[in-house]
This record gives structure tokens, sequence and C-alpha cells, in this order.
């Protein structure tokens, strides 16, 4: 290559070829490919929280970990990158990006690709490298590679799927080691005002050295000054350390709660968020006096040594005192545990008849059924409340038990320092200073009350959070090749029953759809239609039988790219608060104008939008509060269609719709089938069958007609009519 086209290489480095490229995904997918990893674009972004849509830094490890790959963003010279860690991906002006493949510091060149021009390797000078990168590079190897280990801090497999919680809170060990030294200078510190007075009482008072007054007054006051400062940088230490694992985790519980198999969501919507609030009291132990009590506690022992120091055998009181404080507290941690867990059931319970309301409340005014709620709400409240009574019953017992042992071994530090100091074997300033150590000694133990309190809250509500961590999730790290057949779709002896059901919503069934068709699913309520749609999409995989669309079994692909291929618009549209734009660009936000406004078009949502002031920047309530069902229905269907699937499922669309709004929806079918796309129809209503050449007819889970259309429709007007005759014989006399 010659060195102008170096030069214009350079220059051009930073500029996307198109609004809608995605440099930073197209060169994680080029290295996960150079390591032997199956990629998919989609599996990659899928549920990161992306503010365009396209891969940046920040989210970028978190997609390269789904792949097996560590990555870790620096602030790198060209020249100063390794070449044991090649390849690279170094970042451009213009939010452009490459993959650095090669490295020739003796002759100053470098060979980069730009996976997402298509082109092959390009080779340049590094210095012309070097002026068109912004000076950040990502650093990418698979996991548990030597490589891997050296410049990512030991990030092994192991590690990166270890235990949710406690492996973070391992990564965070430097931090807890800047605590405990921090509380270990603080406790030190302690000894100096005890000290002080010690030394007033008994040699500046006896003999008015007011210079060693001044002296000691001075050291003394440096000795506050650091003790104030360190707990400060401690108190800095553990807020950076608590923001740190609440992002992280908050992330992660977040992710696997939206990865959840449908499956498994057994447990109640209510019950699912007030787990997730529950992270909150985990969060705390780390965040709060909880770490400073625990700390303070492990180095009570220099007290009791200085303790010792000065008065000798008056050290068994306070020492005595340690074993007894922590026998009460254990005696009645099994009491509290218990009604800790009781407690949080019942929020749990109260949290979800709360949500249940709050998403139902139309229904229930509807039905008059307010009062119901209300009864079921009180009685929930009610066994929170006397579940609440129980904790705080058992922890002010044991808060009120550890103050009666502090104060007795004060009495009894007097009592008995008062006799040594009448036989002269002590000082009584070294009876007051061994009553403010004592003190110290004490107060950890004090405050052990409540952190026992807060720790058995935290253990409860980490086992909730470990039972929802355990629940399988969709396998969204598998990347699937197809093959030529297209969107092609082949239901083959399928069984499936919904979890806790007594009987299947299919069986045996049976069908293929070629890419391109258009067909109608249609039956009686109840007869699996909906479940097929559910089945096709991935919501659920299953029990028998095989499901198999573009040549691949639905198990074996990464459920962002299935429903990147297969669009599903359900019965009852779900839309979030935000504008009419944000919904319609939900699953696709770096979506251009030009794209929307011809979704916009097709679903006719142009014909109320464009009468609002607003315009689809129109606001939109919480689950579409604002719109009428066949609007929601429009939005949902552009929202689908903006991600330009090859399969299209519509389940009743025309439910909500009236027969002008029906016309018009199956004139948008028609143009939208035009378009090449598989379009599946489930529906009741005649005038959607227009749209399709094909009919299946479900009755019971089983497919019981598959044909054309005009043949399908035949024989459904000859059951119809012998069904007509049989009840006109069997009415005559």
């Amino acid at each position: 290559m010659s060195k102008a086209r170096a030069r214009d290489d350079a220059d051009t480095a930073g500029e996307a070829d198109d609004g809608s490229a995605d440099p930073l995904l197209d060169c994680l997918g080029f290295v996960a490919r150079h390591f032997g990893i199956a990629f998919s674009p989609a599996g990659a972004l899928s549920g990161l929280p992306l503010a365009t849509g396209r891969l940046d830094i920040a989210s970028f490890p978190r997609a390269a970990e789904r792949f097996d790959l560590s990555a870790r963003a620096l602030s790198r010279n060209v020249y100063d990158i390794p070449a044991m860690v090649l390849p690279a991906i170094v970042l451009m002006r213009g939010g452009d990006a490459c993959v650095l493949t090669e490295v020739n510091k003796r002759r100053h060149r470098a060979k980069i690709h730009y996976p997402h021009e298509g082109a092959g390797t390009r080779a340049l000078a590094l210095e012309k490298l070097a002026e068109a990168a912004t000076g950040e590079v990502i650093y990418i190897t698979p996991v548990g590679s030597p490589t891997g280990e050296d410049f990512y801090e030991g990030t092994t497999r192991q590690a990166r799927r270890g235990h949710w919680f406690y492996g973070p809170v391992r990564r965070s060990w430097r931090s807890w080691i800047q605590v405990i030294f921090a509380a270990l200078m603080i406790n030190l510190l302690g000894l100096a005002v005890p000290f002080f007075i010690m030394n007033v009482y008994d040699r500046v008072i006896p003999n008015l050295a007011i210079p060693t007054l001044f002296a000691l007054s001075g050291g003394v006051v440096i000795a506050l000054v650091f003790d104030m400062l360190l707990r400060q940088v401690r108190a800095q230490v553990l807020d950076r350390a608590g923001r740190r694992l609440d992002m992280g985790l908050a992330a992660r519980l977040f992710d696997h709660l939206m990865r959840l198999r449908m499956s498994v969501q057994t447990v109640g919507t209510g019950n699912l968020a007030s787990q997730m609030r529950e992270f909150d009291t985990v969060r705390e132990v780390f965040t709060s006096q909880t770490v400073v009590a625990a700390t303070d506690f492990v180095f009570i022992g220099i007290f009791v040594f200085a303790i010792w120091t000065i008065v000798g055998p008056i050290a068994w009181v306070p020492i005595a005192a340690i074993p007894l404080v922590l026998a009460i507290t254990l005696l009645i941690r099994v009491p509290l545990a218990r009604a800790i867990s009781v407690t949080q059931d019942e929020a749990n319970r109260r949290h979800g008849v709360l949500v249940e309301s709050l998403v139902g409340i139309e229904a229930i005014r509807a039905a008059n059924a307010e009062g119901v709620m209300q009864r079921r709400w009180e009685d929930a409240v009610a066994s929170s409340s006397r579940a609440g009574a129980s904790i705080r019953m058992w922890s002010s017992l044991v808060m009120h038990l550890t103050a009666l042992v502090q104060q007795s071994v004060g009495v009894v530090i007097i009592i008995w320092g008062v006799f040594l100091v009448a036989e002269g074997q002590i000082t009584v300033g070294a009876l007051i200073a061994t009553n403010i150590l004592a003190g110290r000694v004490l107060g950890p133990l004090a405050n052990i009350a409540m952190t026992l309190v807060r720790a058995q809250q935290a253990l409860s509500a980490l086992r909730g959070l470990n039972r929802m961590m355990k629940l399988e999730t969709e396998a969204g790290e598998r990347a699937q090749a197809r093959d030529d057949t297209g969107a092609a779709i082949t239901f083959q002896d399928v069984t499936f029953a919904y979890p806790g059901a007594t009987r299947p919503a299919l069986e045996k069934v049976g069908f293929t759809i070629n890419a391109g068709e258009r067909v109608a699913i249609i039956g009686r309520i109840g007869s699996g239609k909906t479940t097929v749609g559910k089945l096709l999409a991935g919501f659920y995989q299953p029990n028998e039988g095989s499901i198999v669309v573009a040549g691949s079994d639905t198990r074996a692909h990464n459920p962002a790219d299935l429903r990147a291929m297969v669009g599903y618009v359900g019965q009852q549209p779900e839309l979030f608060s935000g504008t009419l734009r944000d919904n319609i660009v939900m699953g696709r936000p770096q979506a251009s104008d030009e794209e929307i406004a011809r979704v916009v078009r097709l679903t006719g949502i142009e014909r109320f939008s464009a009468s609002h002031p607003l315009g689809l920047m129109m606001p939109i309530g919480e689950r579409g509060l604002g719109l009428s069902g066949g609007q929601k229905q429009a939005v949902a269907m552009a929202r689908v269609l903006i991600r330009d699937p090859e399969i299209l499922f519509l389940d009743e669309p025309s439910a909500a719709l009236d027969t002008a709004a029906e016309q018009a929806l199956v004139s948008e079918l028609a143009r939208i089938a035009d378009s090449g796309r598989t379009l599946i129809v489930c529906t009741h209503s005649g005038a959607l069958l227009s749209v399709v050449d094909r009919v299946i007819l479900v009755e019971q889970g089983k497919v019981v007609a598959d044909g054309p259309r005009e043949k399908v429709e035949e024989m459904l007007k000859s059951k119809v009519a012998a069904h007509r005759a049989a009840a006109g014989r069997k009415g005559r006399p």
C-alpha cells in the first residue's frame, strides 16, 4: 500500500460508513472469530444499557464477556502496545475503531483492519496511526489465557462465572484492606486520649507541670486530627467501594431478571420486585456503620492489652464481658433470624398485593372489587406488622442486655479500682484511663447488637436473592450459523404444557411454513394459537419435539438472534412511559428518521400522531395510558417492524379495532406481506383471512386442518352446514 493510501486511511479512519454502522461491535466480532468463537451481534448487544443502540466503550467489556473474552479499555499510545496483546482494538477520531493486528516497531509499520468496511488488512506507518487514534485502546484475550491473567488481574472463567455476590465483594479486596488498615490506625490513635488524661492526673496536676501539659496537649491534638482524617478517608473508601458494588451487582441482578425463562416466573411480579428491593438491605451492609463496627470489633484487643498494661488484673473485667455479650447475641440470633425471615416473606406478599392492585386497577374498579383488594392489603399489612414487632422485640432485648453489661463493667472497674488505689497499686489517673479504655472495648460490643440485626436482615435478603439468581435463564451466549433455506419454520411433533397446567396447550403439532408465506392460524379460544407464537419467539421451549427456524432448532439459537428474525406482537401490547417515538424505537434506538417515518406510514400511526401538536414526541403514559387499544396495537407493530424481522407473528391484531380500523389494518398487512416477509396471523376475523394464502386450523392443541385458504374455508362451511342440519333434525318432533 502506498504512503498516500496510508495517509488517506489514517485521515478518514474516524468516519463511520453510515449512520447505522457500529464499529466497536464489528471489531468485537472480528476478534471473537479470530479466536475461533462463534459470534452473535444481536446477542452481544442484547440487554446492554446503550443510549444510542451502538456498542460503546463503557459496555464493551460486558459484551465481550458473553463470548468468553476479557476486555479492558486503557489509555495507550500505539507505540506502547505490546505485540503479545494483539489483536487489540484502537479507537479512532470521529467515533470509528479498527483492529490492530500487527506492529513492527523496528520498521515503524502497523497492520490494521476495519471490519465494518469489509476491506482487507491495511498497512500504514505507526506515525499515521498515532495521529488518527484517540489514545484509547481495548485489550482483548480469551478468558483464562496466560495473557488474560497478566493483563486482566486474574479474571478467569471461574471468577467471571462465580457467585454473583461474593465474587464482586472479593474483587474489592483492596478497598477492604484499606478499611482494615484505617481501622487499625484509628484504634491505635484512640489510645491517645486515655493516656493523655492519665498523665494529666498523675504527673501534671500533682506537680503543676504546665510545660508538660502543653506538650501532651499538642500531641493529643495531632492524634485527634489524624483520627478525624482517617475516619473521613475510611468513609470515602467505603462509599467508593459501596458505589462500585451497587452499580455492578444491581446491573447483574437486573440483567438476570430480564433473562429469566418465562417458565420459571411463577412467583409473581410483585414478589420478584420485592426481592429486587431487598438488595438495598444487602448493599447497606457494605456502606453503613456495619463494616465500621465489624472492623472496630477486630481491634478491641489493643485496648484490652492497654488496660492490662496500666492496671493489670482489672483487665479481666472487660475480658469477661466480651464472651458474655457474644453469648447474648448468639442466643438471640436464632429467634431473630426466624422473625426476620417471616417479616421479609410477609413484606414480599404485601408488595405483591400492591403491584397486582396497581397493574389491574381498571379491572378491579370494573368488577367493583376494591373491597376485596383492600382486605388482602390490610391482611398483608397486619401480618407484616406483627412480624416486624417480633424483630423489634428481639433486637431491643439484645441491645438492652448489652447496655446492661456495658454499664456493669464500668461499675465493677470503679469498685475494684478504688481498692487498688487505696493499696497504692494503681493511680487515680490510671483508674480513669482504664474506665475510658473499657468503654472503647465495650463500644464495638454494643454496636455488635445492631450489626447483628443488620447482618441477619442482609443474610435473609441474600438468601432470597440467591434463590432468584438460581432460577434458569435463557441461554444467551450461543451463536448458530444459518443455512440457505431463509426464514423457514418447521414444527416437528411439538408438545407443550404451561408450568402447572394439567393438560398440554399443544400436542403433537407439526407443520412447515416456507419463507415468504402468508399463513393464518385459526381456532377457538384456548385452542393453542397464541402458544404457537410464544414458542416461535422463544419465550418457552417445547416439552417434546422441536421447532426449527432458518435451519436450526430454536434451542440452538441465541434468543436475541431468534427475536431479531421473529417479530412477535401479542394480543395485549405493552407500552411504556415516554414519548410515542421512544416506544417505536425501543428495540432499535439507532433507527434513522427515514426508517421511523416508513413504519409510521406502514402501520397507520400517522393518522393519529399527525393530529397531535407534538407529533411523534407526544407523551405516552405508563402501560400506554392515553392511547386506544387499536393505537397501542399499531405502536406495537411499528416497534416490531422497525427491526425489520423476516418473520412477523401477529396475535389477534384486530381484536381491539372497529370495522373501519380493521379494513385499514388489512390494507397495511397486505403491504407488509408484499415486502417478502413471512406473515403469520392468529385471528378470529374473516376479514384478515383475505391477506393470507394458507390457513392452519387448531383445535384443542392439535392441527386438524392445514391447506390453501379457499379449501379450509370450504371445509369449515361444510362442517357448519352439517352441524346446523344435525341440530335441525334433533329439533324436529
